[in-house]
């Protein structure tokens, strides 16, 4: 079993989370994914009695029925704590876990609030921990969820919680990001799945070694031949505006779709301050984007018949 090779001094204020019933008794609520949830599915699960704080997860609608505040939107008793949210403020490098500190710094940890996530993922598993005070509202946090939604950038926490993203189990992950940060050998499980992530990492890495990206102006662009996390891809391409990653749709049985591309595009590290891949006009395009302002794909969209250089030029074209 491989060694994390995370030394306890890398950390400066190690993270005591002793209990494994931490969680439970802290009360976060995980909800099952769900690609939409509204303020009334909120309202009407948790009531209007008490302080609802949904993190990491995009409330349908509330930018527009809601007030917008540094740390994100609040509608009567609901605080959006997320960095999806469809408005300017979010058009930029920052997390959930960021706008959980900046709440904290304000309020304080939410000690009796009812605290919400529907995955768990970094950011997920951070904002909510920073809002109920298990987490520490430190800058270390923000920089790792950045890392795991936007530079792909490597990070010992972002990676050991992407890697266990799959668990579904906040005190699991919990658990072992404790371990990390103190320096101690993970439990099998968790270290099995972090090997799997920088496995992934790696084989991210040696995709781009190979030469398989061509340059258009300034986008970068492959077909894929590998399966890999493209949010590691900014990192391995910086001087790219956009990054464009092709491969031959398949169908909900996992067979090949003729003549149809999966396109994914991602916005690289040097694109200029204030573009966002809305802001190109994509929707509007035969690629059939749809996403958040820095990543998406096509998929709902049903493919595209568009090569990949194809789209690359739209795409430069655009720009």
């Amino acid at each position: 079993m491989e060694k994390n090779n995370i030394s306890p001094e890398k950390f400066e204020k190690p993270v005591p989370l002793e209990r494994k019933e931490l969680l439970q008794a802290e009360n976060i609520t995980l909800l099952p994914e769900a690609s939409h949830i509204s303020l009334e599915e909120i309202s009407e699960r948790f009531g209007k009695d008490k302080k609802v704080i949904v993190c990491d997860l995009y409330l349908d609608q509330i930018e527009s029925r809601g007030n917008e505040d540094q740390y994100g939107l609040v509608y009567e008793n609901i605080t959006n704590i997320d960095h999806h949210a469809p408005i300017t403020a979010m058009e930029r490098p920052i997390s959930s876990a960021t706008l959980a500190i900046k709440y904290v710094e304000q309020f304080g940890a939410q000690k009796d609030a009812i605290v919400v996530v529907n995955h768990t993922d970094c950011d997920s598993t951070l904002s909510s921990s920073i809002i109920r005070g298990t987490l520490a509202a430190e800058q270390r946090f923000s920089d790792a969820a950045i890392a795991a939604d936007h530079t792909g950038e490597p990070n010992a926490i972002a990676d050991l919680l992407q890697a266990l993203d799959s668990k579904r189990n906040l005190d699991f992950s919990l658990r072992n990001l404790n371990l990390l940060l103190n320096g101690q050998e993970l439990e099998e499980e968790a270290q099995a799945l972090l090997n799997k992530r920088l496995g992934d990492r790696d084989r991210a890495k040696a995709f781009v070694e190979s030469g398989a990206f061509e340059t258009l102006g300034h986008v970068a662009y492959a077909e894929a031949t590998a399966k890999f996390d493209g949010a590691f891809l900014p990192s391995l391409l910086p001087e790219a505006w956009v990054i464009v990653l092709g491969s031959p749709l398949k169908d909900k049985e996992g067979n090949i779709v003729p003549e149809v591309n999966e396109i994914k595009i991602r916005l690289g590290k040097s694109a200029p301050e204030g573009m966002t891949l809305q802001s190109l006009g994509l929707k509007d395009t035969d690629i059939k984007f749809g996403g958040r302002w820095n990543a998406g794909s096509n998929k709902r969209g049903g493919g595209t018949n568009l090569s990949v250089k194809e789209c690359a030029e739209t795409i430069n074209n655009l720009l």
